[in-house]
């Protein structure tokens, strides 16, 4: 009888020890759990608080943006010259922001912009609003928040949209087309003129699936359309 109640005696120890020891990794885990909140919450908080630095109207972007900027710009205080392209507005889908100059990388892409909630006029093409092909390009989302094209997928023929210039004229566009493609059939259809199209104007932002190991979205949204007024 002894020998069973020192047996009984080891074996409820033996649980202690091991419900206390279960306790201690639940509270060590519990603790990096709020510590990794606290770091990623951190992270966000100074990625997308604050006011974004306004780009200059001359520079113009010619390599790869891997993590655009995500805090917002003051609108009213971007200018730019007169001819120049400064802000889009789509009210359908509630997008509006600055306009940023992009070039080609020296991956001979098309520049990006650098902050999500600028678009950016590819210099290589006309001038929006005037003869001939622009193309206009922008984020879809950020790290942490959506980008200007966020919604460009949910635009239709007949759409309107406007382009706003450094000296306050404005120039309407109506879409015309909108397809999606995957990354390696976009280019040409992106740069293709139309011949029915006097003034055309192209945007251009990611769709799909995100590719890990590219780092990038497997399809682009394209929308095609031209001047109204």
């Amino acid at each position: 009888m002894v020998q069973k109640s020192q047996n009984k005696h080891g074996l409820t120890i033996q649980k202690f020890r091991r419900a206390f020891y279960v306790r201690i990794v639940l509270v060590v885990l519990a603790i990096f759990l709020l510590a990794y909140s606290g770091f990623m919450a951190y992270e966000r908080y100074s990625a997308t608080s604050g006011t974004a630095q306004l780009p200059s109207p001359g520079d113009v972007i010619t390599y790869d943006i891997s993590q655009p900027e995500e805090k917002q710009p003051n609108v009213s205080e971007y200018s730019v010259p007169a001819e120049q392209p400064k802000k889009i507005s789509i009210p359908k889908i509630n997008a509006e922001g600055i306009i940023q100059k992009v070039g080609v990388t020296d991956k001979a892409a098309i520049a990006v912009p650098s902050n999500i909630y600028f678009a950016g006029w590819f210099t290589q093409s006309s001038s929006p609003g005037k003869d001939g092909l622009s193309v206009i390009v922008g984020h879809v989302s950020g790290r942490y928040e959506d980008g200007i094209f966020k919604k460009l997928s949910q635009l239709e023929p007949g759409d309107r949209y406007t382009v706003e210039y450094g000296d306050g004229r404005i120039s309407s566009f109506d879409v015309v087309e909108l397809k999606t493609l995957p990354e390696k059939e976009s280019v040409p259809f992106l740069l293709e003129k139309r011949q029915d199209i006097e003034s055309q104007l192209n945007l251009i932002t990611c769709g799909g699936k995100f590719n890990k190991q590219t780092n990038t979205y497997e399809d682009r949204v394209i929308v095609v359309s031209k001047r109204v007024d």
